[in-house]
Protein backbone atom coordinates (compact mmCIF):
# COMPACT_ATOMS: atom_id res chain seq x y z
CA UNK A 1 0.00 0.00 0.00
CA UNK A 2 1.20 3.54 -0.69
CA UNK A 3 2.81 5.42 2.20
CA UNK A 4 0.36 7.35 4.38
CA UNK A 5 1.61 9.52 7.24
CA UNK A 6 -1.75 9.10 9.05
CA UNK A 7 -1.07 5.42 9.73
CA UNK A 8 1.75 3.49 11.36
CA UNK A 9 2.42 -0.22 11.81
CA UNK A 10 3.72 -1.19 15.24
CA UNK A 11 4.34 -4.96 15.36
CA UNK A 12 1.00 -6.68 15.06
CA UNK A 13 -0.93 -3.38 15.37
CA UNK A 14 -1.81 -0.68 12.85
CA UNK A 15 -2.39 2.74 14.34
CA UNK A 16 -4.41 5.52 12.61
CA UNK A 17 -4.02 9.16 13.53
CA UNK A 18 -5.74 12.19 12.04
CA UNK A 19 -8.12 9.85 10.25
CA UNK A 20 -9.17 11.02 6.83
CA UNK A 21 -11.85 9.80 4.48
CA UNK A 22 -9.14 8.18 2.37
CA UNK A 23 -8.34 5.94 5.30
CA UNK A 24 -11.43 3.91 4.48
CA UNK A 25 -10.22 0.52 3.12
CA UNK A 26 -9.94 -3.23 3.75
CA UNK A 27 -6.77 -3.99 5.67
CA UNK A 28 -5.26 -7.47 5.59
CA UNK A 29 -2.92 -9.04 8.08
CA UNK A 30 -0.71 -11.93 6.86
CA UNK A 31 0.90 -14.24 9.43
CA UNK A 32 3.21 -16.92 7.97
CA UNK A 33 6.01 -19.40 8.79
CA UNK A 34 7.78 -22.30 7.05
CA UNK A 35 4.64 -24.36 7.25
CA UNK A 36 2.23 -21.83 5.74
CA UNK A 37 0.31 -18.60 6.43
CA UNK A 38 -2.97 -17.18 7.68
CA UNK A 39 -4.83 -14.06 6.51
CA UNK A 40 -7.21 -11.80 8.50
CA UNK A 41 -9.20 -8.92 7.04
CA UNK A 42 -10.40 -5.72 8.78
CA UNK A 43 -12.70 -3.13 7.23
CA UNK A 44 -12.21 0.48 8.28
CA UNK A 45 -15.00 2.88 7.28
CA UNK A 46 -14.39 6.53 8.15
CA UNK A 47 -17.75 8.28 8.52
CA UNK A 48 -18.20 11.62 6.83
CA UNK A 49 -21.69 13.05 7.52
CA UNK A 50 -22.95 16.61 7.39
CA UNK A 51 -24.84 17.70 10.55
CA UNK A 52 -28.37 16.50 11.16
CA UNK A 53 -30.68 17.77 13.95
CA UNK A 54 -32.92 15.06 15.36
CA UNK A 55 -35.17 17.29 17.56
CA UNK A 56 -38.51 17.91 15.77
CA UNK A 57 -38.87 21.35 14.21
CA UNK A 58 -40.95 23.91 16.13
CA UNK A 59 -41.20 21.64 19.14
CA UNK A 60 -43.03 23.44 22.00
CA UNK A 61 -41.50 23.53 25.46
CA UNK A 62 -43.57 24.74 28.43
CA UNK A 63 -42.15 25.50 31.87
CA UNK A 64 -43.14 27.35 35.02
CA UNK A 65 -41.54 30.73 35.77
CA UNK A 66 -38.48 30.60 38.06
CA UNK A 67 -37.85 26.95 37.19
CA UNK A 68 -35.15 25.59 34.79
CA UNK A 69 -35.95 25.33 31.07
CA UNK A 70 -34.17 22.56 29.13
CA UNK A 71 -34.42 22.99 25.34
CA UNK A 72 -33.15 20.04 23.27
CA UNK A 73 -31.03 20.05 20.14
CA UNK A 74 -30.27 16.37 19.51
CA UNK A 75 -27.82 16.11 16.62
CA UNK A 76 -25.69 13.74 14.55
CA UNK A 77 -22.76 14.36 12.22
CA UNK A 78 -19.17 13.43 11.49
CA UNK A 79 -16.97 15.17 12.28
CA UNK A 80 -18.88 16.06 15.47
CA UNK A 81 -20.80 19.25 14.78
CA UNK A 82 -20.41 22.42 16.80
CA UNK A 83 -23.67 23.69 18.32
CA UNK A 84 -24.70 27.32 18.69
CA UNK A 85 -27.93 28.79 20.00
CA UNK A 86 -29.65 31.98 18.92
CA UNK A 87 -32.67 33.83 20.29
CA UNK A 88 -35.26 34.16 17.58
CA UNK A 89 -34.61 33.29 13.93
CA UNK A 90 -31.98 35.91 13.21
CA UNK A 91 -30.98 36.92 16.71
CA UNK A 92 -27.51 37.14 18.16
CA UNK A 93 -25.70 34.11 19.51
CA UNK A 94 -26.51 33.26 23.12
CA UNK A 95 -23.68 33.65 25.61
CA UNK A 96 -23.27 34.48 29.27
CA UNK A 97 -23.91 33.07 32.74
CA UNK A 98 -27.65 33.05 32.32
CA UNK A 99 -27.33 30.05 30.00
CA UNK A 100 -25.79 26.58 30.36
CA UNK A 101 -24.71 24.75 27.16
CA UNK A 102 -24.64 20.97 27.54
CA UNK A 103 -22.44 18.65 25.44
CA UNK A 104 -25.49 16.89 24.02
CA UNK A 105 -26.67 20.17 22.51
CA UNK A 106 -29.27 21.01 25.17
CA UNK A 107 -29.67 24.66 26.14
CA UNK A 108 -30.49 25.21 29.80
CA UNK A 109 -31.98 28.41 31.20
CA UNK A 110 -31.51 27.85 34.96
CA UNK A 111 -34.11 30.43 36.04
CA UNK A 112 -36.63 31.04 33.30
CA UNK A 113 -38.76 34.16 33.38
CA UNK A 114 -41.86 35.22 31.53
CA UNK A 115 -39.71 37.25 29.09
CA UNK A 116 -37.75 34.07 28.30
CA UNK A 117 -40.69 32.95 26.16
CA UNK A 118 -40.15 32.92 22.43
CA UNK A 119 -38.34 31.19 19.54
CA UNK A 120 -34.91 29.61 19.98
CA UNK A 121 -32.73 28.52 17.05
CA UNK A 122 -30.18 25.73 17.25
CA UNK A 123 -27.39 25.70 14.58
CA UNK A 124 -25.20 22.62 14.06
CA UNK A 125 -22.16 22.81 11.74
CA UNK A 126 -19.07 20.85 10.71
CA UNK A 127 -16.77 21.03 7.71
CA UNK A 128 -19.29 19.16 5.61
CA UNK A 129 -22.14 21.63 6.23
CA UNK A 130 -24.56 23.13 8.67
CA UNK A 131 -28.24 22.91 9.60
CA UNK A 132 -30.59 24.63 12.05
CA UNK A 133 -33.81 24.02 13.87
CA UNK A 134 -36.30 26.30 15.61
CA UNK A 135 -38.17 25.45 18.80
CA UNK A 136 -40.65 27.39 20.94
CA UNK A 137 -40.51 28.13 24.68
CA UNK A 138 -43.54 29.22 26.73
CA UNK A 139 -43.01 30.29 30.37
CA UNK A 140 -46.18 30.05 32.48
CA UNK A 141 -47.17 31.69 35.74
CA UNK A 142 -46.80 29.30 38.70
CA UNK A 143 -49.84 27.79 40.34
CA UNK A 144 -50.32 29.14 43.86
CA UNK A 145 -52.64 28.51 46.78
CA UNK A 146 -53.47 32.03 47.90
CA UNK A 147 -55.76 30.97 50.77
CA UNK A 148 -54.55 27.90 52.63
CA UNK A 149 -56.68 25.58 54.73
CA UNK A 150 -56.29 26.47 58.41
CA UNK A 151 -56.07 24.45 61.61
CA UNK A 152 -59.54 23.77 62.98
CA UNK A 153 -60.79 22.78 66.41
CA UNK A 154 -64.42 21.76 65.98
CA UNK A 155 -66.92 20.42 68.46
CA UNK A 156 -68.46 17.04 67.77
CA UNK A 157 -71.62 17.27 65.59
CA UNK A 158 -70.67 20.75 64.32
CA UNK A 159 -69.53 21.67 60.79
CA UNK A 160 -65.91 22.05 59.61
CA UNK A 161 -64.84 23.88 56.47
CA UNK A 162 -61.39 24.16 54.86
CA UNK A 163 -60.63 26.70 52.14
CA UNK A 164 -58.21 26.18 49.24
CA UNK A 165 -58.32 29.23 46.97
CA UNK A 166 -55.90 29.05 44.01
CA UNK A 167 -54.36 31.33 41.40
CA UNK A 168 -53.00 29.85 38.15
CA UNK A 169 -51.87 30.64 34.61
CA UNK A 170 -54.99 31.19 32.49
CA UNK A 171 -53.70 28.79 29.81
CA UNK A 172 -53.40 25.89 32.28
CA UNK A 173 -56.31 23.87 33.60
CA UNK A 174 -55.92 22.94 37.28
CA UNK A 175 -57.43 19.96 39.04
CA UNK A 176 -57.98 20.00 42.81
CA UNK A 177 -57.84 16.84 44.94
CA UNK A 178 -58.53 16.58 48.68
CA UNK A 179 -56.88 13.91 50.82
CA UNK A 180 -57.35 12.83 54.42
CA UNK A 181 -54.19 11.53 56.09
CA UNK A 182 -52.65 11.10 52.60
CA UNK A 183 -55.50 8.85 51.47
CA UNK A 184 -58.66 9.48 49.48
CA UNK A 185 -61.53 11.14 51.32
CA UNK A 186 -63.97 8.70 52.95
CA UNK A 187 -66.92 7.70 50.78
CA UNK A 188 -69.33 9.63 52.98
CA UNK A 189 -72.05 12.06 51.94
CA UNK A 190 -71.07 14.30 54.86
CA UNK A 191 -67.96 15.34 52.87
CA UNK A 192 -68.86 18.10 50.41
CA UNK A 193 -66.14 19.23 47.94
CA UNK A 194 -66.77 22.70 46.49
CA UNK A 195 -64.89 24.78 43.95
CA UNK A 196 -62.45 26.13 46.52
CA UNK A 197 -63.40 24.44 49.80
CA UNK A 198 -64.08 21.20 51.62
CA UNK A 199 -66.97 21.04 54.09
CA UNK A 200 -67.56 18.24 56.59
CA UNK A 201 -71.05 18.10 58.02
CA UNK A 202 -71.97 16.69 61.43
CA UNK A 203 -68.35 16.11 62.46
CA UNK A 204 -67.54 12.89 64.34
CA UNK A 205 -64.46 11.69 66.23
CA UNK A 206 -63.27 9.63 63.25
CA UNK A 207 -62.96 12.84 61.20
CA UNK A 208 -59.85 13.79 63.21
CA UNK A 209 -56.82 14.05 60.92
CA UNK A 210 -54.78 16.01 58.39
CA UNK A 211 -56.59 17.31 55.30
CA UNK A 212 -54.53 18.17 52.23
CA UNK A 213 -55.51 20.20 49.18
CA UNK A 214 -53.46 19.21 46.10
CA UNK A 215 -53.59 21.35 42.95
CA UNK A 216 -52.16 19.77 39.76
CA UNK A 217 -51.56 21.18 36.27
CA UNK A 218 -49.63 19.64 33.40
CA UNK A 219 -46.57 21.60 34.53
CA UNK A 220 -46.64 21.92 38.31
CA UNK A 221 -48.24 20.78 41.53
CA UNK A 222 -48.77 22.56 44.86
CA UNK A 223 -50.36 21.44 48.11
CA UNK A 224 -51.35 22.74 51.52
CA UNK A 225 -52.48 20.88 54.63
CA UNK A 226 -54.34 21.60 57.84
CA UNK A 227 -55.26 19.52 60.87
CA UNK A 228 -58.81 18.99 62.08
CA UNK A 229 -59.15 18.28 65.78
CA UNK A 230 -62.59 17.15 66.91
CA UNK A 231 -63.31 18.09 70.51
CA UNK A 232 -66.16 17.29 72.88
CA UNK A 233 -67.06 17.35 76.53
CA UNK A 234 -65.09 14.77 78.53
CA UNK A 235 -66.41 11.31 79.15
CA UNK A 236 -67.59 10.70 82.74
CA UNK A 237 -64.99 9.62 85.32
CA UNK A 238 -64.93 5.94 86.22
CA UNK A 239 -64.29 3.56 89.13
CA UNK A 240 -65.05 5.82 92.12
CA UNK A 241 -63.59 4.44 95.34
CA UNK A 242 -63.91 5.51 98.99
CA UNK A 243 -60.99 4.87 101.35
CA UNK A 244 -59.73 6.13 104.71
CA UNK A 245 -63.19 6.43 106.24
CA UNK A 246 -63.25 8.61 109.39
CA UNK A 247 -66.06 10.30 111.33
CA UNK A 248 -65.45 13.71 109.72
CA UNK A 249 -63.46 12.91 106.54
CA UNK A 250 -63.02 10.39 103.74
CA UNK A 251 -60.81 10.02 100.66
CA UNK A 252 -62.42 9.75 97.23
CA UNK A 253 -60.49 8.59 94.13
CA UNK A 254 -61.50 8.04 90.51
CA UNK A 255 -60.19 7.30 87.00
CA UNK A 256 -60.62 10.10 84.42
CA UNK A 257 -62.65 9.38 81.30
CA UNK A 258 -61.54 10.31 77.77
CA UNK A 259 -60.64 14.00 77.37
CA UNK A 260 -61.89 14.05 73.74
CA UNK A 261 -59.01 16.28 72.55
CA UNK A 262 -59.68 19.04 75.09
CA UNK A 263 -57.69 18.79 78.34
CA UNK A 264 -59.68 18.38 81.55
CA UNK A 265 -59.42 21.64 83.53
CA UNK A 266 -61.01 20.48 86.78
CA UNK A 267 -63.21 17.89 88.46
CA UNK A 268 -66.37 18.84 90.36
CA UNK A 269 -67.35 16.62 93.28
CA UNK A 270 -71.01 16.46 94.29
CA UNK A 271 -72.71 14.61 97.14
CA UNK A 272 -76.18 13.24 97.83
CA UNK A 273 -77.63 12.93 101.34
CA UNK A 274 -79.71 9.78 101.06
CA UNK A 275 -81.02 10.27 104.60
CA UNK A 276 -82.43 13.80 104.37
CA UNK A 277 -82.64 14.67 100.64
CA UNK A 278 -82.48 11.54 98.51
CA UNK A 279 -82.12 12.26 94.80
CA UNK A 280 -80.81 15.81 95.33
CA UNK A 281 -77.14 16.42 94.49
CA UNK A 282 -75.17 19.25 96.10
CA UNK A 283 -71.84 20.86 95.23
CA UNK A 284 -69.07 19.69 97.57
CA UNK A 285 -65.77 20.91 96.09
CA UNK A 286 -63.64 20.88 92.96
CA UNK A 287 -60.00 20.03 92.20
CA UNK A 288 -57.60 20.67 89.28
CA UNK A 289 -57.75 18.36 86.27
CA UNK A 290 -54.39 16.82 87.17
CA UNK A 291 -55.78 15.49 90.46
CA UNK A 292 -57.68 12.21 90.81
CA UNK A 293 -58.01 11.96 94.60
CA UNK A 294 -59.44 14.34 97.18
CA UNK A 295 -59.87 14.39 100.96
CA UNK A 296 -63.48 15.36 101.71
CA UNK A 297 -64.80 16.90 104.93
CA UNK A 298 -67.95 15.21 106.24
CA UNK A 299 -70.81 16.18 108.53
CA UNK A 300 -72.33 13.84 111.12
CA UNK A 301 -75.56 11.98 110.51
CA UNK A 302 -75.42 12.08 106.68
CA UNK A 303 -75.75 9.08 104.37
CA UNK A 304 -73.24 10.21 101.74
CA UNK A 305 -72.90 9.20 98.09
CA UNK A 306 -70.47 11.01 95.81
CA UNK A 307 -70.19 11.54 92.08
CA UNK A 308 -67.56 13.31 89.94
CA UNK A 309 -68.00 15.55 86.89
CA UNK A 310 -65.09 16.37 84.52
CA UNK A 311 -64.90 19.86 82.98
CA UNK A 312 -62.96 21.01 79.89
CA UNK A 313 -63.17 24.04 77.57
CA UNK A 314 -66.19 22.54 75.84
CA UNK A 315 -68.26 21.89 78.93
CA UNK A 316 -69.11 19.43 81.70
CA UNK A 317 -69.20 15.68 81.34
CA UNK A 318 -72.14 13.59 82.39
CA UNK A 319 -71.85 12.71 86.10
CA UNK A 320 -70.02 9.53 87.00
CA UNK A 321 -71.87 6.61 88.50
CA UNK A 322 -72.40 7.29 92.24
CA UNK A 323 -69.94 5.92 94.74
CA UNK A 324 -70.94 3.49 97.45
CA UNK A 325 -72.83 5.04 100.38
CA UNK A 326 -71.20 6.06 103.65
CA UNK A 327 -73.27 6.89 106.76
CA UNK A 328 -71.53 9.12 109.30
CA UNK A 329 -72.21 8.87 113.04
CA UNK A 330 -74.51 11.30 114.85
CA UNK A 331 -73.11 14.16 116.96
CA UNK A 332 -74.17 17.36 118.72
CA UNK A 333 -75.02 20.18 116.30
CA UNK A 334 -71.95 22.18 115.26
CA UNK A 335 -73.81 25.38 114.58
CA UNK A 336 -76.88 27.38 115.56
CA UNK A 337 -79.59 28.94 113.41
CA UNK A 338 -78.63 32.10 111.54
CA UNK A 339 -80.37 35.41 110.89
CA UNK A 340 -82.05 35.52 114.30
CA UNK A 341 -84.36 38.56 114.63
CA UNK A 342 -86.89 39.93 117.10
CA UNK A 343 -89.57 42.31 115.80
CA UNK A 344 -93.03 42.82 117.30
CA UNK A 345 -96.08 42.52 115.08
CA UNK A 346 -98.43 43.93 117.75
CA UNK A 347 -97.87 46.51 120.52
CA UNK A 348 -97.83 43.70 123.11
CA UNK A 349 -95.76 40.94 121.46
CA UNK A 350 -92.28 39.98 120.28
CA UNK A 351 -91.93 37.77 117.16
CA UNK A 352 -88.65 35.83 117.20
CA UNK A 353 -87.61 34.34 113.80
CA UNK A 354 -84.56 32.42 112.54
CA UNK A 355 -83.31 30.41 109.58
CA UNK A 356 -83.54 26.72 110.36
CA UNK A 357 -80.61 24.37 109.95
CA UNK A 358 -80.47 22.27 106.78
CA UNK A 359 -81.01 18.56 107.11
CA UNK A 360 -77.33 17.54 107.21
CA UNK A 361 -76.55 20.41 109.66
CA UNK A 362 -78.65 18.72 112.33
CA UNK A 363 -75.78 16.25 112.99
CA UNK A 364 -78.27 13.78 114.40
CA UNK A 365 -81.93 12.86 114.91
CA UNK A 366 -84.40 14.91 116.96
CA UNK A 367 -83.44 18.43 115.82
CA UNK A 368 -85.06 21.15 117.99
CA UNK A 369 -84.48 24.81 118.89
CA UNK A 370 -84.17 26.36 122.32
CA UNK A 371 -85.54 29.92 122.06
CA UNK A 372 -84.50 32.28 124.90
CA UNK A 373 -85.31 35.93 125.63
CA UNK A 374 -85.16 38.55 128.37
CA UNK A 375 -85.81 42.28 128.58
CA UNK A 376 -82.65 44.29 128.11
CA UNK A 377 -81.30 46.45 130.90
CA UNK A 378 -83.64 44.75 133.38
CA UNK A 379 -82.37 42.25 135.90
CA UNK A 380 -84.56 39.42 134.55
CA UNK A 381 -83.81 35.73 134.16
CA UNK A 382 -83.85 34.15 130.68
CA UNK A 383 -87.16 32.69 129.60
CA UNK A 384 -86.79 29.66 127.30
CA UNK A 385 -88.94 27.29 125.27
CA UNK A 386 -87.93 24.32 123.10
CA UNK A 387 -89.68 24.02 119.73
CA UNK A 388 -89.30 21.76 116.68
CA UNK A 389 -90.08 21.98 112.98
CA UNK A 390 -90.67 25.77 113.12
CA UNK A 391 -88.61 28.90 112.50
CA UNK A 392 -90.72 31.39 114.47
CA UNK A 393 -91.90 31.89 118.05
CA UNK A 394 -94.25 34.64 119.36
CA UNK A 395 -93.80 35.99 122.87
CA UNK A 396 -97.08 37.59 124.05
CA UNK A 397 -97.83 40.13 126.81
CA UNK A 398 -94.73 42.27 126.33
CA UNK A 399 -94.48 45.97 127.08
CA UNK A 400 -94.71 48.21 124.02
CA UNK A 401 -91.47 48.79 122.17
CA UNK A 402 -88.83 47.71 124.63
CA UNK A 403 -85.50 46.04 123.74
CA UNK A 404 -85.00 42.31 124.29
CA UNK A 405 -81.94 40.09 124.32
CA UNK A 406 -82.63 37.03 122.18
CA UNK A 407 -80.80 33.81 121.37
CA UNK A 408 -81.72 30.58 119.57
CA UNK A 409 -79.74 27.39 120.19
CA UNK A 410 -79.91 24.12 118.19
CA UNK A 411 -80.09 20.74 119.92
CA UNK A 412 -80.69 17.13 118.96
CA UNK A 413 -80.92 13.74 120.68
CA UNK A 414 -77.20 13.84 121.45
CA UNK A 415 -77.07 17.31 122.97
CA UNK A 416 -76.77 21.04 122.41
CA UNK A 417 -74.85 23.11 119.89
CA UNK A 418 -72.30 25.63 121.22
CA UNK A 419 -73.69 28.60 123.17
CA UNK A 420 -75.27 31.00 120.61
CA UNK A 421 -74.56 34.69 120.32
CA UNK A 422 -77.20 37.18 121.47
CA UNK A 423 -79.07 39.65 119.28
CA UNK A 424 -81.16 42.66 120.23
CA UNK A 425 -84.79 42.90 119.15
CA UNK A 426 -87.79 45.08 120.06
CA UNK A 427 -91.34 44.32 121.00
CA UNK A 428 -94.15 45.82 118.93
CA UNK A 429 -94.69 49.53 118.32
CA UNK A 430 -97.73 51.68 119.03
CA UNK A 431 -98.88 55.20 118.10
CA UNK A 432 -96.86 58.08 119.59
CA UNK A 433 -98.36 59.30 122.88
CA UNK A 434 -97.83 63.08 122.40
CA UNK A 435 -97.54 65.55 119.55
CA UNK A 436 -94.70 68.07 119.13
CA UNK A 437 -95.16 71.26 121.16
CA UNK A 438 -94.20 74.96 120.91
CA UNK A 439 -94.87 75.07 117.17
CA UNK A 440 -93.80 78.44 115.68
CA UNK A 441 -94.13 79.74 112.14
CA UNK A 442 -92.01 82.58 110.73
CA UNK A 443 -93.03 83.87 107.28
CA UNK A 444 -89.99 84.76 105.20
CA UNK A 445 -91.77 85.81 101.96
CA UNK A 446 -94.85 84.99 99.92
CA UNK A 447 -93.55 81.49 99.04
CA UNK A 448 -91.35 80.57 101.99
CA UNK A 449 -91.97 80.05 105.71
CA UNK A 450 -89.89 78.61 108.52
CA UNK A 451 -91.54 76.21 111.02
CA UNK A 452 -90.00 75.32 114.40
CA UNK A 453 -91.16 72.89 117.14
CA UNK A 454 -89.89 71.11 120.20
CA UNK A 455 -89.10 67.36 119.69
CA UNK A 456 -91.21 64.83 121.57
CA UNK A 457 -89.61 62.70 124.33
CA UNK A 458 -88.30 59.42 122.87
CA UNK A 459 -90.22 57.36 125.44
CA UNK A 460 -93.46 58.80 124.16
CA UNK A 461 -92.72 57.72 120.55
CA UNK A 462 -93.28 54.02 121.39
CA UNK A 463 -91.37 52.90 118.31
CA UNK A 464 -88.61 53.88 115.90
CA UNK A 465 -88.96 57.60 115.20
CA UNK A 466 -89.26 57.92 111.43
CA UNK A 467 -89.81 61.69 111.25
CA UNK A 468 -92.34 64.50 111.65
CA UNK A 469 -95.18 65.19 109.24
Amino acid sequence: APEDPSRKVDGDTIIFSAVQERSSAVYQCNASNEYGYLLANAFVNVLAEPPRILTPANKLYQVIADSPALIDCAYFGSPKPEIEWFRGVKGSILRGNEYVFHDNGTLEIPVSQKDSSGTYTCVARNKLGKTQNEVQLEVKDPTMIIKHPEYKVIQRSAQASFECVIKHDPTLIPTVIWLKDNNELPDDERFLVGKDNLTIMNVTDKDDGTYTCIVNTTLDSVSASAVLTVVARPNPPLDLELTGQLERSIELSWVPGEENNSPIKNFVIEYEDGLHEPGVWHYQTEVPGSQTTVQLKLSPYVNYSFRVIAVNEIGRSQPSEPSEQYLTKSANPDENPSNVQGIGSEPDNLVITWESLKGFQSNGPGLQYKVSWRQKDVDDEWTSVVVANVSKYIVSGTPTFVPYEIKVQALNDLGYAPEPSEVIGHSGEDLPMVAPGNVQVHVINSTLAKVHWDPVPLKSVRGHLQGYK
